[in-house]
């Protein structure tokens, strides 16, 4: 930009220098570090400015400080290190086993308060497993650097603490984070170290918008994501590139509308043929419409009871195919559905597919 001014200024410039100046404003400079400032960490847009000019980078400071809030995105930082990284889980298949180790607590949530519905039961402790390894490839792929242990281990265990449906509760959270450090220490002793336990026990405790970590990050994504088994996802409640994410070195990911619908749809398939609450997800909503329409047109009663009999009849159906999965399938077989569903269907689900089955 310097030199087509000083050419400018000389008379010399080429037609090609006249049609760029002519686009080009004269805050373009003001204006692109402004833009640095709201989607870049502040070590790396210093950086970026002082290579684009140097002598200037100071007076841009001052002129356009740090605000990284501006950009309506998160600035995410990485959980502490391990102690002793090469004893922590190194595959999916040790990951897997430490989800079968959080398994038998979500089966006592489906032998207890949770009977016959299995909202928080080993199917959907299972599939947020899946739907967190599968988000962390995908950061992956684009650069980002994550703990693949701190996201996977913390969503299979992130709500074993609890003690009934509902919103959460920060002592059932609390007692999710004691749950997976508990086992972290029997399985993997000395090896993730009291910082590593105390970001993971924070990551489970906050809620989305209090998430400072990656990994925390992904761990409330992957739990809201299998929400279909309850009711309809509302994308505003799946935190997962809703809006672009920066790094501590300065790494950004924008946001991704087109991939966020792809992994709802690939989600809600996946509770569909693993849960078979989640068919009554659909039903009730139909039941609701069904009695609004008869309503409307005045519907004599016997009519109304017979619509509500049918619903009642679909309801028991599903109870008893949830306890049947409850009192019949092993953790294994549970992992293994859910896996095989995948597997079986990959037309379905080429994201799970690609970033679950076929990585690490």
């Amino acid at each position: 930009m310097n030199c087509l001014l000083a050419n400018a200024k000389k008379g010399g410039m080429s037609a090609a220098e006249k049609a760029f100046l002519a686009l080009a404003p004269t805050n373009a400079f003001a204006d692109l570090s402004r833009l640095e400032a709201t989607i870049v960490s502040e070590v790396s847009r210093r950086m970026r400015i002082a290579q684009i000019n140097h002598e200037q980078a100071d007076r841009l400071e001052a002129a356009f400080p740090y605000a990284p809030g501006n950009s309506g995105g998160r600035h995410l930082t990485r959980m502490p290190a391990p102690d002793n990284p090469m004893a922590m889980p190194q595959n999916k298949d040790a990951r897997k086993e430490f989800l079968l180790r959080m398994l038998p607590m979500y089966h006592n949530h489906e032998k207890t308060f949770d009977t016959g519905r299995n909202w928080h039961g080993r199917t959907h402790a299972t599939r947020s497993f899946v739907f967190s390894i599968a988000m962390a490839n995908i950061l992956r792929e684009k650069g980002v650097a994550v703990d693949l242990n701190a996201v996977a281990l913390g969503t299979a265990g992130h709500d074993t603490g609890r003690k009934g449906n509902g919103r959460d509760k920060k002592e059932w959270e609390a007692q999710s984070a004691d749950n997976v450090n508990a086992a972290m220490d029997q399985l993997y002793p000395d090896a993730a170290g009291e910082a590593w336990k105390g970001q993971l026990k924070a990551n489970i405790m906050a809620t989305d918008e209090n998430q400072t970590t990656i990994e925390g990050y992904l761990l409330r994504s992957a739990d809201s994501l299998d929400y279909s088994r309850i009711s309809e996802l509302d994308p505003q409640y799946f935190p997962f590139l809703k809006t672009p994410i920066t790094t501590d070195d300065g790494f950004v990911v924008n946001a991704d509308e087109s991939l966020r619908t792809r992994l709802m749809r690939e989600a809600k398939l996946l509770s569909e043929r693993t849960d078979p609450g989640t068919i009554h997800v659909a039903d009730t909503k139909r039941f609701l419409q069904q009695m609004v329409e008869l309503d409307v047109r005045g519907a004599p009663p016997n009519e109304k009871l017979a619509v509500q009999n049918l619903h009642e009849q679909i309801m028991d159906g599903v109870r008893e195919r949830q306890i049947e999965q409850t009192e019949t399938m092993t953790n294994a077989q549970i992992v293994e559905m859910v896996e095989n569903v995948i597997r079986d269907n990959p037309q379905d689900f080429p994201l799970l597919t690609k970033y679950y089955l076929n990585a690490e």
